[in-house]
């Protein structure tokens, strides 16, 4: 099996160490480095699992908890502005949801005409729980919960799902996985998902490959699986410890409402790109209702507050 390349900067986060301590490691144990899909310096996995497992480690798994103590304090002072930005985000999402959702109310009777079974219903469907879903992360952000973090990979899949029911949907593949999803309750993988569109994007777009495109995708899904998945480093990130020279201990778990506004706060910041996946994929799944060019404009209007 063909050794997994890992971007330098997503391996310091994977690792959870300061990035001057795996950059030493790289150029003392003289690793070879080459470059992902992004262009971006990188290293095998299996170089990865072998720092994890050196004597350096332990040493810079010290020294970035201490660097992270420090930051913590540091970053609290400004809890108030924090806040206030929080507030302030979420009802600019609630606002864009709110558009997201009126506008696709008004395409009910469309999408009935379009048949029970069909790619049109799956897509408006799964639109509807994305929505939703959207409508409750901004609950659990304004009440200052952190875990709701996990339901940005579920939006994704969700809309994943509804534009690659729109791609197949004349193909005798699509017939079927659409007879699947409706009868027996199953839904296609999505790597099954993300290859498709990938292949949409690259025939659209040939500038970038099939494989940069679903690198690119795949890459995003991995990182936001981190999220759901019952990983170290994002219970890390909310949870207070006590940094010796020698020892790491736990200090203060957050049972409810997470400490660190700030961190709640790039959590916000990070959801506003499901509210621009969402609208991209509303255009590409329903234009051919047709869609009012009222509403193409006020989804630009969406797409673009989020990219400036």
């Amino acid at each position: 099996m063909k050794d997994k390349l890992v971007a330098i900067e997503d391996a310091v986060l994977q690792l959870g160490v300061c990035d001057e301590d795996l950059t030493k490691w790289i150029k003392n144990e003289a690793i070879e480095c080459g470059f992902d899909h992004r262009a971006r310096r990188a290293i095998h996995l299996s170089d990865v699992k072998n720092f994890a497992e050196s004597k350096e480690y332990d040493s810079a798994i010290l020294k970035s908890f201490h660097f992270e103590k420090d930051d913590k304090f540091r970053v609290q002072i400004d809890k108030k502005n924090h806040s206030f930005a929080i507030d302030k985000n979420i009802k600019i999402l609630h606002f864009y949801i709110e558009k997201l959702k009126l506008i696709h109310q008004y395409y009910l009777s469309r999408i009935n005409s379009c048949g029970f079974e069909s790619a049109e219903m799956a897509a408006y469907l799964l639109f509807s729980r994305v929505i939703s879903t959207m409508n409750m992360c901004c609950l659990c952000a304004t009440n200052r919960y952190w875990y709701w973090g996990s339901h940005i990979r579920e939006i994704d899949e969700a809309l994943d799902l509804a534009f690659y029911f729109m791609l197949i949907k004349a193909e005798e593949i699509g017939r079927d996985e659409l007879r699947e999803w409706f009868r027996l309750n199953n839904a296609p993988a999505h790597s099954k998902c993300r290859k498709k569109i990938s292949e949409y994007h690259s025939s659209v777009n040939p500038q970038y490959s099939k494989d940069d495109n679903e690198g690119l995708m795949s890459e995003l899904y991995h990182k936001k699986s981190k999220f759901t998945h019952p990983t170290f480093c994002v219970i890390r990130e909310i949870t207070e410890f006590e940094v010796s020279s020698e020892s790491i201990m736990l200090k203060k778990i957050d049972y409810g409402c997470c400490t660190y506004d700030y961190k709640i706060r790039e959590l916000v910041d990070f959801f506003g790109s499901s509210i621009v996946t969402a609208s991209q994929y509303f255009l590409s799944c329903f234009r051919e209702l047709p869609l009012l060019h009222e509403h193409i404009r006020e989804l630009r209007v969406i797409i673009n507050y989020f990219l400036q």
